[in-house]
């Protein structure tokens, strides 16, 4: 992906008043070109896929390096210098108060955490200000200073072992071991999840690669938290490359990379996406019975018709509807509300970019 790459590209066709627009997000420190390793960037790159998805908007996604921005790039932010990414400038369309996108920039977090509510309809899920977003931030509103505290720490400093980190990751393991639901807010990503997923794959990657410590197999919370994001197309068409990862980290590590050369030396590696076996395995056994199970019910339902009495009226005695037939149009209702993991993506007939 680079400069000259779409993605959720506009149509000609489209209405008129379809909010679309360009963002711009840090590119790979490695090739220069693919996805880079900044949370914040994938944090709004995760929720432009997901407003796309749900055809409330259009965009383009392009990596720049910030140090040589493209010349094009320059002269549309019309003079600016920003020092921070994402950027975002307007295409076309208008936001909710009827006002024209038509370059439109927003150049700060403050402006670009702007830009999208004023695109998002009426999607609450991915709304910052609600008080289930709220809440969920504040779970983990400390784990980037955490893990930088922890990545920093040498033999004598403040968590040397990594004992206190280990302690601030099970609480968030707990919280999210005792949720319901999928993620933090629903079974669906939220703008809290947008938050917190690219921070928690940093944390998997990064320790692991600097300080040889692995989120422990027993958080199941964590780890099936991760497993539900990685089937959800808008974390992982947003995920950065591993050694991108280890790259933005290493300068801030005590360490040097365990087992191997600079990531710098090296090519970039495809996102990790997979969890513990452990966290597979009961899916695979529920399948087996499964299959045992429907064999013995299919034998037992042969016998069953060859001695079934007949009903006088000639029509089979009235049964109670399926749960899922009493509940079809409730069911098919949500599914246009929900993005779930089922959903088709709305890529306006584009691919996902890797």
């Amino acid at each position: 992906m680079s400069d000259s790459t779409p993605f959720f590209e506009p149509k000609d066709d489209q209405d008129d008043k379809k909010p679309s627009f360009e963002l711009y997000i840090k590119a790979s420190t490695i090739d220069y070109e693919s996805k880079g390793s900044c949370p914040i960037c994938q944090q709004w790159f995760m929720l432009a896929y997901l407003l796309a998805e749900k055809q409330c908007v259009s965009f383009r996604v392009y990596t720049v390096l910030s140090s040589t921005p493209p010349k094009t790039f320059s002269e549309k932010l019309q003079g600016k210098n920003p020092s921070q990414y994402p950027v975002v400038i307007g295409l076309g369309g208008e936001d909710n108060n009827g006002q024209s996108l038509m370059s439109r920039i927003a150049d700060n977090i403050d402006e670009v955490e702007q830009f999208f509510e004023e695109v998002n309809p009426y999607f609450r899920d991915l709304k910052r200000n609600t008080p289930d977003n709220l809440s969920g931030l504040q779970l983990f509103q400390d784990l980037t200073k955490k893990l930088n505290i922890f990545l920093q720490s040498t033999a004598h400093g403040h968590d040397p072992d990594g004992s206190k980190f280990k302690a601030y990751l099970k609480t968030l393991d707990e919280h999210l071991d005792k949720l319901d639901t999928k993620f933090l807010c629903g079974n669906s990503l939220s703008y809290a999840d947008c938050s917190l997923l690219p921070k928690l794959q940093h944390v998997r990657i990064a320790c692991e690669a600097l300080k040889g410590f692995r989120i422990p197999d027993e958080f199941s919370g964590i780890w099936n938290y991760l497993k539900n994001a990685y089937t959800v197309p808008a974390f992982v068409q947003t995920l950065p490359g591993d050694r991108d990862i280890i790259s933005h980290n290493m300068q801030k590590a005590s360490t040097k990379l365990v087992g191997s050369k600079s990531p710098h030396l090296l090519k970039l590696e495809p996102p990790t996406i997979s969890v513990p076996e452990r966290y597979y395995e009961q899916e695979v056994v529920t399948t087996q019975e499964e299959v045992i199970n429907n064999g013995k019910e299919e034998e037992e339902e042969e016998e069953e018709e060859e001695t079934k009495p007949v009903v006088e009226n000639g029509d089979e005695e009235d049964q109670m509807p399926e749960p899922d037939e009493v509940n079809r149009e409730v069911y098919e209702q949500q599914q246009v509300l929900e993005n779930d993991e089922g959903q088709e993506n709305c890529t306006n007939g584009d691919d996902p970019v890797e």
